[in-house]
């Protein structure tokens, strides 16, 4: 039976069907690990302070690797102790710290650098895990990875150019993924892939070539965040399992000055997209293709979206609402300011029937209140001059 590492060079976690690693066999048989711990008695046996628990954990820090000398940096398997990785610098072939199956909540991994590896981290398998104030770039594939992980925290790390992608989660749920900045990888800025009850906040994913992957995940919120100056587009949500219904909250987030569209649903569905800025994308600010459906779209702000067309979103899809129906409120399209329908682009031939003005109010509303204004005046100088002219 191969051990964890080999399954990890051999594929045993992929995405997409595509291998993670790029090493060759020659370069894996080479190397060995760093610092490899499979029990909690390997703690004491390397020596670390601390006596593992919750008030006293061990401590590894401080610890430097050169670039590409060992498979993984640091290696944790099988472990029911606390633990803390903290202050190292970890260039490895494969992970610069590897976790698999240590026990909930037992494990922080903090204020450390990682690059020029396949993976910074690797997180498999292992639950409750921290991941604060990390440095995740310099051309590793990926910078962190979830794997079968849930209750994890990922917070305030700073994935940038990395070859494929800054964060991702996969088949895990009730992730925390905030206050990150993603940004300047040469593929997408955070992947959820198969995810469930995620919590996506306050990230920065700007200049990567796609900012965020939502791919079969459901009952998530994508909230508070930046996907702005991407090459293809700021946002993709939906499935590939058509069959699959999403949930999705995607709320006050800016998706602009995208070289394409700055958000696409493909696949999406049963979602929320409200308050949302799409600004200055030079195709739509919103794109939901035809397999999309009864997603509900409103009180957005579309500014400056798909200047040479006529719409500033597009719709191929089927019973999606372009406004909120129990209030009868639209979104924002700083090019109208007509009292009729929004038109939308697609063959769904959708219209958002209750636009709003920038401060969302109803245009209608506003356009009403007006004429019935000035026709009140009118009445009432007409009368009072009538008036006058019978006194006279």
């Amino acid at each position: 039976m191969l051990n964890p590492l080999q399954l990890q060079y051999q594929g045993y976690y992929n995405i997409g069907n595509k291998h993670w690693l790029t090493t060759t066999q020659s370069e894996f048989e080479d190397l060995v690990e760093f610092i490899t711990i499979t029990s909690d008695q390997h703690f004491i046996g390397y020596g670390f302070p601390g006596t593992g628990t919750e008030e006293d954990p061990f401590i590894i820090e401080n610890i430097i690797l050169p670039y590409r000398s060992y498979h993984n940096g640091i290696v944790i398997i099988n472990t029911t102790k606390h633990f803390v990785i903290q202050n190292c610098i970890l260039n490895a072939l494969l992970s610069g710290i590897f976790l698999e199956n240590v026990a909930y909540g037992t494990a922080t991994i903090k204020d450390n650098i990682f690059h020029d590896s396949d993976i910074g981290m690797s997180v498999v398998r292992s639950d409750g895990v921290k991941i604060l104030n990390n440095t995740c770039g310099q051309f590793n594939n990926f910078g962190i990875i979830l794997y079968y992980s849930n209750y994890s925290i990922v917070r305030n790390n700073t994935c940038y150019e990395n070859i494929y992608r800054g964060i991702t989660s996969v088949n895990s749920c009730f992730n925390r993924i905030e206050f990150n900045n993603c940004s300047y990888n040469f593929n997408v800025g955070i992947v959820l892939d198969n995810d469930l009850n995620d919590f996506i906040s306050s990230n920065i994913c700007n200049h990567n070539f796609r900012g965020i992957v939502v791919d079969d995940t459901s009952n998530s919120t994508v909230t508070n965040n930046l996907f702005c100056y991407n090459k293809d587009w700021g946002g993709w949500f939906g499935n590939w399992d058509s069959s699959n219904k999403n949930n999705l909250s995607i709320t006050n987030n800016v998706f602009s000055f995208t070289a394409r569209d700055g958000c696409r649903g493909d696949g999406l569905k049963s979602s929320l997209i409200t308050n949302n800025t799409f600004s200055n994308n030079t195709l739509y600010g919103l794109v939901l293709y035809s397999d999309t459906s009864d997603n509900q779209i409103h009180h957005n702000s579309f500014l400056g979206n798909n200047l040479e067309g006529s719409s500033q979103a597009l719709d191929h899809g089927k019973d999606n609402l372009w406004y909120d129906e129990e209030t009868k409120e639209g979104n924002f399209w700083d090019d109208w300011t007509s009292r009729k329908p929004y038109p939308i682009d697609g063959g769904a031939e959708a219209e958002d029937k209750y636009p709003l003005n920038e401060s969302f109010e109803r245009i209608s509303f506003q356009f009403f209140s007006l004429g019935s204004l000035l026709f009140f005046v009118c009445i009432f100088l007409y009368r009072k001059r009538k008036r006058i002219f019978y006194k006279e």
